[in-house]
């Protein structure tokens, strides 16, 4: 199962949908489409924002075909390969727009995840 199926599965099982995980992450709706549509997939950077929200671990989230510690390795080695080079600037650019627009609870969940990816 990929990680977008579970976190569907999760979000359905909390009675909430991707609109929300967007608002919550500070994500656009159109990055929550594209992992859907498998155009691209939640990067292991943002698997522990997406596992805190979702009140589960990120094992839980994790594609079937990738352990939790290949997930963090691959985290500090190397981009996600369906998407390097493609969205790193729209991203970033992004990232600095939504977190200006956040409210204190969420960019607290924000800050907590990011720090937990890093330390990974």
């Amino acid at each position: 199962m990929d990680a977008i199926d579970k976190i569907n599965f999760y979000l359905s099982k909390n009675g909430k949908n991707g609109a929300d995980l967007s608002r919550a992450l500070g994500l656009s709706n159109s990055i929550y489409s594209q992992w859907n549509t498998r155009k691209t997939k939640p990067s292991n950077a943002r698997l522990p924002a997406i596992a805190e929200y979702l009140g589960v671990s990120v094992e839980d989230i994790m594609p079937d075909d990738v352990s939790a510690n290949a997930a963090s390795e691959g985290a500090k080695k190397a981009p996600d390969p369906e998407i390097e080079g493609v969205m790193e600037d729209e991203d970033l650019k992004e990232a600095v727009e939504l977190l200006k627009k956040m409210d204190k609870e969420t960019l607290r969940i924000f800050i907590k995840a990011a720090r937990g990816a890093l330390e990974n």
